[in-house]
């Protein structure tokens, strides 16, 4: 009898330690701490004088690729489920556009914030967003609303110093900081919420 106790209890400790090294291992896998870094030398072929509005001639497989920073930011924009939140300076990129247009289509609930003094610049997507369900918020303000900050299903941060344009993507040298630290992305929420009720129609 003795001997099936300690089995029993040999037996729970292993699972125990076997589930205890599951969640574990699973909460491991599941951080997303990663950093990209711009210009993109992938992309060769591309209109250089028209940074803002043409497409992105190289790229025909958007699948996560290690050399690519712009495939694997376009990846986490895919990912989106529920909501995408953007808070951006300026906006003018299609391929960037035409991804967030594509959650949108199977049912991704998307907001932008955006300073209103880009309203108009060459390749602007603000119209294109409307037209394609987008909620779109910016007013005029005497400084910058200078931010450049996507939040994934309110728990995935994209942010850094990237402008979402062509420019940003071939010639400028720019930083993007992808994370699910909750802190941080909670941080960004709170933001994210505040500006876009300071930007409500009057």
């Amino acid at each position: 009898m003795a001997k099936v106790e300690n089995v029993v209890i040999v037996t729970a400790a292993t699972a125990l330690v076997g589930y205890y090294t599951y969640t574990r291992l699973k909460k491991k896998e599941e951080e997303v701490n990663v950093v990209l870094f711009f210009p993109d030398h992938t992309i060769d072929i591309f209109d250089k004088n028209n940074m803002g509005d043409k497409i992105f001639k190289t790229i025909s497989n958007l699948a996560i690729d290690e050399s690519s920073s712009m495939a694997r930011m376009l990846s986490f924009i895919r990912s989106a489920e529920k909501t995408i939140d953007l808070c951006l300076m300026i906006f003018t990129c299609n391929e960037f556009a035409r991804e967030v247009l594509t959650c949108r289509k199977r049912g991704v609930k998307v907001r932008l914030v955006f300073d209103y003094s880009n309203v108009g610049v060459s390749g602007c997507q603000l119209r294109n967003m409307r037209e394609g369900g987008v909620f779109v918020r910016g007013r005029k303000q005497p400084f910058l609303m200078h931010h450049k900050f996507a939040i994934i299903d309110s728990k995935l941060l994209i942010n850094g110093s990237f402008n979402w344009t062509g420019t940003a993507v071939m010639g400028n040298n720019e930083n993007v900081v992808i994370t699910n630290n909750k802190n941080v992305v909670n941080s960004f929420n709170k933001e994210y919420n505040k500006l876009w009720q300071k930007h409500a129609p009057p």
